[in-house]
């Protein structure tokens, strides 16, 4: 599976963008212009104005030109028509940030969510996503900003822990290449990133932390194939009754 256009994006639209420090809206703006992304950023708001210097569209329709990519942190009720919205106007991938979704039992929202995205062929990263980075383009669609690059690409089904880990790079300890959280995986998996990691050049080895695993057959048959072309280290969380409810709460499938 090609994800080139999540993790080498050309141009990318932050749908719920925010005018307000502190708010997921505008940090993410700010951490991908602060990190030097070089590509178009079009921050989306049905308010319009400007963020950091940047012109705030008032819908992703507006765009004068087709992002390869959109973030979307929108309260998640209105998450699936953005993604049609996305489809119909060309933007291949979508990672949603916006929690509220099967997570918390609202499966419904999810699966709406979903058949936008199989309508228009969207790839779709989440919901409940912690973001996406990818530092050899200075690109970094999360709440994280300064993470030190290296060649260990990192999978996290926390964003706490991927917090952790960056927090140590930063010390020295490691650096990374690339990072996503693949939230409630309602269309691309972590077995998918995986997948795609272990042709990446840039990736020299993978770190995985699992609170659950969508399909696990799948999981041990790609370790399999790829034996020897790179490590992958994995850790496996949520077996114990609280871990797993924990887990339940961060991917909206069961721990096993």
């Amino acid at each position: 599976m090609n994800l080139d256009f999540f993790f080498y994006p050309k141009s990318v639209a932050i749908v719920g963008a925010s005018t307000v420090p502190g708010k997921v809206g505008y940090e993410l703006v700010k951490n991908i212009v602060e990190a030097g992304f070089g590509g178009d950023i079009f921050p989306v708001n049905p308010k319009g104005g400007s963020i950091l210097g940047l012109k705030v569209y008032p819908s992703v329709k507006s765009i004068p030109s087709t992002p390869n990519l959109a973030i979307i942190v929108t309260p998640a009720e209105v998450v699936p028509g953005i993604v049609g919205e996305c489809g119909s106007i060309g933007v291949k991938g979508v990672v949603v940030i916006s929690g509220g979704f099967s997570e918390v039992g609202n499966r419904g929202l999810e699966e709406e969510l979903v058949s936008y995205a199989r309508k228009y062929g969207v790839r779709v990263i989440g919901p409940n996503s912690a973001g996406i980075i990818n530092t050899s383009i200075n690109f970094h669609a999360c709440m994280e900003f300064r993470v030190p690059r290296g060649p260990v690409s990192l999978i996290s089904q926390s964003g706490a822990v991927g917090g952790l880990l960056f927090a140590l790079a930063r010390e020295g300890v490691v650096g990374f290449s690339k990072f996503v959280s693949c939230g409630n995986s309602c269309d691309v998996s972590e077995v998918d990133v995986l997948e795609y990691l272990l042709g990446d050049d840039e990736t020299g080895s993978i770190a995985l932390y699992l609170e659950a695993v969508h399909d696990g057959r799948r999981f041990i048959d790609v370790c399999r194939r790829f034996r020897g072309v790179k490590p992958i280290v994995a850790f496996k969380a949520g077996k114990s009754i609280s871990g797993g409810r924990a887990a339940a709460s961060h991917t909206g499938a069961l721990a096993s």
